[in-house]
């Protein structure tokens, strides 16, 4: 049941994860180790659906960062890109580490 302190924690964490999204790029690792810290009793469970609301959203998007520290977009839709996320991790087999399937930003924002 979602209750005034989960809805709080739930919060902090989406307020954090964005926050350092914005400031550099954010390994799937990363948010898996923010999402288990906090105590959730599935964290790969909470992890996708935090990242399946965010990627929906169009606040995150899914990528891979080179070498060089360049951000190289999915070319698919959010939704794709939340599956892909899915299949790989599955295929994984294990908690995700540094490197490991994908890397998130906010967009850039449009300029008029």
């Amino acid at each position: 049941m979602l209750t005034m302190s989960t809805l709080h924690k739930e919060v902090g964490l989406l307020e954090r994860i964005l926050q350092e999204c914005e400031d550099d790029y954010v390994g799937l690792w990363s948010i898996y180790r923010q999402v288990k810290e906090a105590g959730y009793s599935d964290p790969s469970l909470c992890t996708m659906a935090l990242l399946h609301f965010l990627l929906s959203a169009g606040v995150l998007e899914a990528g891979i960062a080179d070498d060089q520290g360049n951000f190289h977009p999915w070319s698919t839709s959010s939704g794709d890109a939340y599956l892909r996320i899915v299949g790989e991790w599955s295929r994984l087999g294990r908690e995700p580490d540094v490197g490991d399937i994908v890397w998130f930003t906010t967009p850039v924002p449009t300029k008029w």
